[in-house]
């Protein structure tokens, strides 16, 4: 996997977001980066007045970890060295990072396990995106504000959703319930996706006690419950 992310080198990044924007600008289109996984193309983004997200991989695993992750780690954008990922961080911290999005890639283990030029691109995250924020935010390195504002506010306000992304008289009651001192280790048996692993494995999340969807629990902190309440949304 260190392989494939020196094949797609970070210096590119930021020249494909400046670029998007100058197309943008041509077509008066709103530009949203998506998968930014260098800090550099978060400022182009900034610059540009572009709004972006990040992926939780790309904030919490490393090349550093590309060894280890063999192609389980191979994904695309790939990870990027350990002095970016910390930048992209803060880069999050200081609110130029307007959106954390999953990019959930739920590939088996037989699909990954081959060659890493054979190998599909991308991880799952779904399941793990909140847990592991929250657990940042319990040892103090992010505040909590942050992760409503970049798993739910902002993305409701850049993608015009009007009953959604807030706890407000009016808005749909979506809402997600946790201890923030019930803290546990991630291992991919524990999670849902049938895919049965997660990059992630090792680290410690705070993981929901409760999830409701337009006031229905739909999770209880085990299980899923209750029949599918999920639906397309509609700018």
């Amino acid at each position: 996997a260190d392989v494939w992310s020196q094949y797609r080198r970070a210096e590119a990044e930021a020249a494909a977001v400046e670029r998007a924007i100058e197309v943008g600008a041509e077509t008066d289109a709103s530009i949203h980066i998506a998968h930014t996984s260098t800090p550099e193309g978060v400022d182009a983004a900034v610059a540009g007045g572009a709004t972006c997200e990040v992926t939780p991989h790309h904030l919490f695993l490393s090349r550093d970890d590309a060894t280890e992750l063999g192609t389980y780690g191979r994904m695309n954008p790939p990870l990027r060295s350990e002095e970016r990922r910390r930048a992209l961080w803060q880069r999050l911290v200081d609110g130029d990072v307007d959106i954390v999005a999953t990019d959930h890639a739920p590939h088996t283990v037989e699909e990954k396990e081959v060659g890493l030029w054979d190998a599909p691109s991308g991880v799952p995250g779904v399941e793990t995106m909140l847990p592991l924020l929250l657990s940042r935010a319990r040892r103090g390195a992010i505040t909590h504000e942050r992760v409503r504002d970049v798993t739910s506010t902002n993305v409701a306000e850049i993608f015009g959703l009007p009953t959604k992304g807030r706890v407000a008289e009016g808005y749909d009651a979506d809402v997600v319930l946790v201890d923030p001192e019930h803290e546990r280790e991630i291992r991919g048996d524990d999670l849902h996706s049938k895919c049965g692993w997660t990059p992630f494995e090792g680290l410690s999340g705070v993981f929901p006690a409760l999830t409701l969807v337009r006031g229905e629990v739909v999770y209880d902190g085990e299980e899923v419950v209750g029949e599918p309440k999920g639906r397309n949304v509609r700018r």
